[in-house]
């Protein structure tokens, strides 16, 4: 049964062309490749097909692939070239409502998306009928906030705070030291909250 095999092991396998294990591949990772891409180009349709080539090259690139890496990091470097690529040509991006907490927030980071969420209680008190259309609109502002940070600011905040990857992973896939990857989120943070905080101080 493929789903006992480590994937390394599905990766060996795959390159003596087993189909099955490709597909347990398929099973294990297309949910985080479609939960990545969706964040960054905002639709269902086109994360879809950003999931579907990233597999398709890793098909194509397995040969290729050494087994002394993680695949995990391949693959997201992967999905986020293809993302990349696709902001490029775009040059706008819609990106979901993200879940800023994580267990390994630096403390810097911890007291400016504190703020920022308490911004967020704020403007949408409980039993306010109100609640919902002001919370589309911060979420906008969010999404818009994000969408301007510098790339790599955006890829490793996009990484931490939606994938809940770790900063040793971040800083795998970036290719990037993990100070630099540190450095990284705590300007896209702090970037976010000033971007954030005329329009918090406006609602309140």
């Amino acid at each position: 049964m493929t789903e006992e095999y480590s994937d390394l092991e599905l990766i060996q396998l795959v390159k003596q062309n087993d189909s099955s294990a490709f597909s347990e591949l398929v099973k294990r990772y297309r949910g985080r490749a479609l939960g990545l891409a969706y964040s960054w180009v905002g639709n269902r349709h086109d994360a879809e097909d950003i999931a579907q080539e990233a597999f398709i090259r890793v098909y194509k690139g397995v040969k290729g692939f050494r087994e002394i890496a993680d695949f995990f990091t391949w693959f997201y470097r992967i999905v986020l070239n293809l993302c990349r690529d696709y902001y490029r040509k775009k040059k706008k991006i819609n990106l979901i409502h993200l879940g800023f907490y994580s267990q390994e927030e630096t403390d810097t980071e911890h007291i400016v998306l504190d703020k920022i969420d308490a911004g967020i209680t704020e403007l949408s008190p409980d039993n306010n009928p109100a609640k919902t259309v002001i919370n589309k609109e911060l979420d906008g502002k969010i999404k818009e906030a994000i969408a301007k940070l510098p790339e790599r600011q955006r890829t490793a905040f996009t990484l931490k705070h939606l994938e809940g990857l770790t900063i040793k992973e971040i800083s795998s896939i970036m290719k990037c030291a993990q100070g630099t990857v540190k450095a990284h989120l705590w300007r896209a943070v702090r970037a976010l909250h000033g971007l954030l905080e005329s329009y918090v101080n406006e609602e309140r």
